[in-house]
């Protein structure tokens, strides 16, 4: 399937349905990381709000970012893809 984007294996997959490209996540990771390296002392952070997925979020802390979080179910999810640098955001 390289190069090619199966859609017809989704047709019969019920919806909703999510696919992740973890290679391009991995790889757009990679680069992420290679540019942030150049800027000494600097930390990303993953919004989890963004997606909360465990495979997605380990991914994401394998590859070095902490998790940027505003409520309790994203700071659950972020412990349990085991995230160690979690920032909290409270809304007043």
């Amino acid at each position: 399937m390289k190069g090619t984007f199966p859609i017809d294996k989704f047709r019969e997959l019920r919806t909703p349905f999510y696919y992740y490209d973890t290679k391009v996540l991995r790889d757009t990771l990679s680069c992420m990381r290679a540019e942030a390296a150049k800027y000494g002392n600097f930390e990303v952070h993953y919004a989890v709000k963004a997606n909360a997925n465990p495979k997605v979020l380990t991914i994401i802390r394998e590859n070095g970012l902490g998790a940027d979080c505003v409520s309790g179910g994203e700071v659950r999810a972020a412990i349990k893809a085991g995230f160690l640098r979690i920032r909290l955001f409270l809304q007043e």
